[in-house]
């Protein structure tokens, strides 16, 4: 039985003669056998950059007279899980041996094998197959090693009982039909008429071959092609080659311009980013016992440039944000009566951009106070502090808790201009998760009482109150003072 992958080329067509050195041994190939190796071993040395990968298989032929015919050859199976070497894994050589179990005709005489990147030598795994699967009998071995995309040079090495047979060294030859001593094909007679003694009547009759002398057994000299010659109208005018558009080396430079832009633009903008400083926030009674007196590192916000703070004061489940001016940041100090046994401060600097330092606070439980602190104010400040930039605690109606204050923030130049206590009402409607949904105040004529509206309206769409079964109403009066 012949395996689907067995190529058989029968002895028809013009036979390759190879002579071992010592002369003892003759081998043939078929023209086609040796086209079609060379291409297996050039398919295999192509199929990957560099070197490609190795490959073989089984030589199929028979012997007569002591010379070795090769009629035809089937891969061996490879996974390459070594690399791109011919290394034969225990999967591959699970499948050879059921291969070798079968019967074939023409019958196994022979492994070959390419190599690439390295020189046409038996290896170690070359020899553990040769002592595995043929370990009795006569065999060739086949190597092949491709140069390039068309030629590939080849040598033999014969082994008799699992062991190569010494030979003189020599030099490999060009595996190629075009180059080796070629004999005529092999003519096999029909069998003639039955005679009275049809047993003595040869089933093939193969012409002896004449007695060749020494001189011609040797290798023909690998030459070099002839030229032919043409006339002169024949021979077209050279083409000049086309100069290839290389259209990925303009795509680089500009992925690498923007590469290096970006990075370039990160390192600007680190360099222009505030360096974080340590403002030593703290909170401790004040001298009368009746507020605490928040404090913190004046000359450390002075160095970072900040024209504006704010303060955010979480007393209890309430959250206040207190917006401090320029003078009361570099005042240093902030007094705030707080509403409950747990306070935490923060404090952040900023400037004309994003925030340029904090710091932050928690007090649990905060000090003890002589008496029972009012609610805090938002404007309150130090005596010799400047008047704060937001309006008092606002006041409001409804049974909805605030529990996320937020007061306008007011500019000096609008308090200065201030005659006395303005009161804003801002009625709000909130929803049953305490977002507040929309916010209005009376219209009231041009001038500072509408800007006051207007900041009032703002500061209200940021409060935030418990969660309810439903929506709600609320007022909530903010008063602005000079």
């Amino acid at each position: 039985m012949i395996a689907a992958n067995l190529v058989v080329n029968p002895i028809i067509d013009e036979l390759c003669r190879w002579d071992s050195p010592g002369g003892t041994e003759s081998l043939f190939l078929s023209a086609a056998t040796v086209r079609e190796l060379r291409a297996k071993a050039i398919e295999a040395f192509l199929s990957l950059p560099r070197r490609g990968v190795e490959t073989g298989g089984l030589l199929f032929g028979n012997q007569r007279d002591g010379r070795l015919f090769i009629q035809g050859f089937e891969e061996i199976p490879c996974e390459h899980r070594y690399g791109p070497s011919f290394a034969l894994s225990n999967d591959d050589r699970a499948r050879l041996t059921d291969r070798l179990a079968r019967d074939s005709s023409p019958a196994v005489i022979g492994v070959y094998r390419s190599y690439t990147g390295r020189d046409a030598e038996l290896d170690d795994g070359d020899l553990t197959l040769i002592h595995e699967h043929f370990p009795t009998g006569q065999f060739v071995f086949l190597l092949l090693q491709p140069v390039n995309a068309q030629a590939c040079i080849a040598g033999f090495r014969l082994f008799r009982d699992g062991e190569v047979l010494a030979e003189p060294s020599y030099a490999p030859a060009l595996f190629d039909p075009d180059n080796w001593n070629t004999e005529p094909p092999l003519v096999v007679q029909a069998e003639p008429a039955a005679e009275p003694e049809p047993e003595s009547a040869p089933e093939a009759v193969i012409p002896p071959e004449a007695p060749e002398p020494a001189e011609l057994r040797a290798p023909k000299p690998l030459l070099p092609p002839p030229y032919r010659t043409f006339p002169m109208e024949e021979i077209a005018p050279p083409v000049p080659p086309r100069a290839r558009v290389r259209w990925w080396v303009p795509v680089a430079l500009c992925l690498m311009g923007g590469i290096g832009g970006a990075a370039i633009y990160e390192l600007w903008a680190i360099s222009r980013q505030p360096r974080w400083v340590e403002l030593y926030l703290d909170a401790k009674p004040a001298a009368d016992a009746q507020a605490l007196a928040v404090t913190w590192d004046a000359a450390a916000a002075r160095s970072t440039g900040a024209t504006h703070a704010l303060l955010g004061v979480n007393d209890g489940s309430v959250h206040r944000d207190i917006p401090l001016s320029t003078a009361q940041l570099q005042l240093g100090r902030y007094l705030y009566a707080p509403a409950n046994r747990e306070l935490e401060l923060r404090l952040v600097l900023y400037g004309n951009g994003p925030a340029l330092s904090g710091g932050s606070l928690r007090l649990e439980p905060a000090p003890s106070l002589a008496a029972a602190a009012a609610p805090p104010s938002m404007n309150s400040a130090p005596a010799n502090a400047a008047p704060p930039t937001a309006a008092a605690e606002p006041r409001s109606t409804g049974t909805r808790k605030a529990v996320h204050e937020v007061q306008p923030s007011i500019p000096a130049g609008i308090r200065a201009r201030l005659n006395g206590t303005v009161d804003i009402p801002v009625t709000v409607k909130i929803s049953p998760k305490g977002l507040v949904t929309s916010a209005y105040a009376p219209s009231v004529p041009d001038g500072i009482r509408a800007y006051l509206s207007h900041e009032a309206v703002r500061a209200a769409h940021l409060w935030r109150f418990a969660p309810s079964s439903g929506s709600s109403e609320k007022t909530i009066y903010f008063t602005f003072a000079p």
